[in-house]
Formats: C-alpha cells, sequence, structure tokens
C-alpha cells in the first residue's frame, strides 16, 4: 500500500483529509498521545508541521500493519533525544 502521504497534492483539502483519516484510526486504536500531535500542528511552523504529519503517517502505517502504537511525550525542557513511537509496548 503507497502511503498517503507520499502522493499529498499542494492542495489544503487533500492535507485536511489525510489529517482526518489519521485521526480517525488513532483515535478508534486507542493510541495515546496523538491529541497532543494534533494540538501541536495548529501551532506549528512549515518544518515542525511536516515532521508531525510524517509521525502521524508513521503511525497510520504502523497501525493498517496490525500494531500497536503510541506517541511518546517529547522532553524538550531537557533537549533530550527521544523516540517518537512506540511500537507493541517497545521502542
Amino acid at each position: 500500500m503507497v502511503s498517503p502521504c507520499l502522493v499529498l497534492l499542494p492542495n489544503e483539502a487533500i492535507i485536511s483529509t489525510l489529517i482526518g483519516m489519521y485521526i480517525e484510526k488513532l483515535k478508534k486504536a486507542n493510541s495515546e498521545g496523538f491529541e497532543e500531535k494534533i494540538i501541536a500542528l495548529t501551532k506549528a511552523d512549515k518544518n515542525q508541521f511536516e515532521k508531525i504529519i510524517f509521525e502521524l503517517d508513521i503511525a497510520y502505517q504502523i497501525l493498517i500493519a496490525n500494531h500497536k502504537v503510541n506517541f511518546i511525550k517529547t522532553k524538550r525542557e531537557e533537549q533530550e533525544t527521544t523516540p517518537d513511537l512506540l511500537v507493541d509496548d517497545s521502542i
């Protein structure tokens, strides 16, 4: 299956549709931490927006491969590098 993120056209409606797909799938799977990612999208600059969309796309791909996925809270204040996702309860 081709990742929806790889076929993005420069059209806000398409991006909104993809984000809706990601939200629906992540919510249905009870993925922890995705709400914070969605909120971060509304405050993100272009670079951060693309990074978050990429994380959501990867999480979506993991879910459709029948794995559990949760987002790991970023420790920005400590400037510590952390993994973004927890898959099947492991890093």
